[in-house]
């Protein structure tokens, strides 16, 4: 009988283990950063499984962050660069590749709707990449704002260079990217097209519509 309940008891342990073992490697990414600041609402979801979001919080490679209204994220990535994510935005935190130095090699942005705020960090200019459902934008010791909302995207420059590049469907060739170098300048992509570098002016409405009280410290002037 003893011995029967050890062999019950170890097989019991290894069916355990197993289980552990499998739901810690399907559930586990890579961890790229940290949420230093946190506003209210943020939810992350990685897998389809959310959980809420707080200041200190790790983010991962895969996970989609989304924010509630009136609430704000401010991420550090391990490379120091730095993602401000708006109210009622999601962003997926897509590609990651770091360097033993903590560059990266490849860091990709997935936004999908809202306001975002992006302060490049260590890593060469070529490895950042952000990417939209109008297109993609591309970074060189950058400071930019974009807005997805209400049928286009809007990106302003701060500092820097960027460059915009709708996507192909939208447009006759990769020769439509659109470089920016002077601050305050902006490119807006449509379904019809994209449109700048246009001064930042009457087309910036859409800041304001989406950050709401919060929008002066998430786009400071």
């Amino acid at each position: 009988m003893p011995i029967l309940s050890k062999l019950a008891i170890q097989t019991q342990l290894l069916a355990m283990a197993a289980i552990l073992g499998a739901t810690t490697c399907g559930a586990t990414e890579a961890e790229i950063g940290r949420a230093v600041t946190i506003e209210k609402t943020v939810v992350g979801s990685i897998a389809g499984v959310k959980k809420p979001i707080a200041q200190d919080d790790a983010v991962f490679k895969n996970e989609v962050v989304e924010t509630g209204v009136e609430s704000l994220a401010r991420l550090k990535f391990l490379d120091n660069t730095l993602l401000f994510v708006g109210p009622s935005s999601t962003v997926k935190l897509d590609s990651f590749v770091y360097n033993p130095d903590n560059t990266a090699s490849r860091i990709v942005l997935n936004a999908s709707k809202g306001a975002f705020r992006f302060v490049s960090g260590n890593s060469d200019h070529r490895a950042y990449e952000i990417r939209t459902p109008y297109g993609s934008l591309g970074t060189s010791g950058t400071t930019l704002g974009f807005v997805i909302a209400n049928g286009r995207m809007i990106a302003v420059l701060k500092q820097g260079a960027m460059v915009v590049c709708p996507h192909a469907r939208l447009t006759a060739s990769r020769s439509h990217c659109i470089a920016v170098t002077a601050p305050d300048t902006a490119v807006i992509v449509t379904r019809s097209g994209a449109r700048g570098p246009v001064p930042k002016s009457g087309d910036m409405r859409d800041f304001g519509d989406i950050c709401g009280s919060i929008c002066k410290r998430l786009f400071p002037q």
